[in-house]
């Protein structure tokens, strides 16, 4: 993970102090990993993939934890996926009322890049800078007003958001 989403993410763990439960959606550790920012909490990854830190191999959206969870942490994921909807439904599922949803997802003008291991992408890879307005569709139902912030310098979208 490239340093400015995980300065978002330290920035926002600052403020997450009450947090029991985790999941880091797409979290598998290619170049760095916000696990450490809830060393209390206990703490889950799931992926698409099996690698470094993940402790679930499932597609997210087949896939439910065993009880609510305070925080859902999908950090540079959504630009790799074709169903952003999905995805993100299916962490609403996982967050109990009023649980936090942390977004960090590529946006213009970045580069496309593999989920596999940040280079070109590959064979038969899906791969779509996300917008400020796909990313509010896709959070329209469901969620408090969320906080999007699109970083054109560093072509990154962050969002802050509560499950109602």
């Amino acid at each position: 993970m490239h340093a400015e989403a995980m300065g978002w993410l330290t920035e926002q763990a600052a403020t997450l102090t009450d947090v029991d439960t985790v999941i880091d959606l797409g979290g598998r550790n290619i170049n760095g990993t916000p696990r450490g920012l809830w060393p209390a909490a206990d703490y889950t990854v799931i992926d698409l993939h099996p690698g470094p830190g993940v402790d679930v191999v499932a597609d997210c959206r087949d896939w439910a934890p065993d009880d609510k969870v305070d925080l859902v942490v999908c950090a540079e994921v959504l630009e790799h996926t074709d169903d952003v909807p999905g995805v993100l439904e299916a962490a609403a599922g996982w967050l109990r009322q009023g649980g936090t949803l942390l977004v960090t997802a590529a946006a213009e003008p970045r580069a496309p890049h593999s989920h596999h291991d940040g280079g070109p992408l590959q064979p038969g890879e899906h791969y779509q800078n996300v917008t400020r307005a796909a990313l509010a569709d896709a959070l329209a139902h469901g969620w408090y007003d969320p906080e999007i912030i699109h970083d054109e310098v560093h072509g990154d979208i962050y969002c802050r958001v509560q499950r109602r």
